[in-house]
């Protein structure tokens, strides 16, 4: 499901984890990617993940949306559960420079 650039905001974010959580949906690929979904919907979709751990998406790309410290944290500690080693991608999610995250990217 790609929903990058749609400006989505924290609203559009919790919606969309309550679509998976409920199960009205199987994504395999979630790209909220440039929503701006802030610390509100990193946790909601943490939440989603958690309550989904065998159904739930297979990647989900959070960058560009400034989910702050505490939401990256719960968002890691949600895909820990998950019991997958890749797939949550966070680089640009909270950095004050996407320079830098691209050079970390591009390593």
């Amino acid at each position: 499901l790609n929903l990058a650039g749609n400006h989505l905001g924290p609203r559009g974010a919790v919606g969309v984890a309550d679509a998976i959580t409920a199960g009205w949906c199987a994504v395999r690929e979630l790209n909220l990617r440039g929503n701006m979904v802030g610390v509100e919907g990193a946790l909601a979709i943490a939440a989603a993940l958690e309550s989904t751990p065998d159904a739930g998406p297979q990647l989900v790309d959070l960058q560009h949306n400034r989910v702050g410290e505490h939401g990256e944290s719960v968002l890691r500690a949600a895909w820990a559960t998950t019991g997958r080693r890749a797939g949550l991608v966070l680089v640009g999610a909270d950095r004050a420079s996407d320079a830098v995250d691209a050079r970390l990217v591009d390593r």
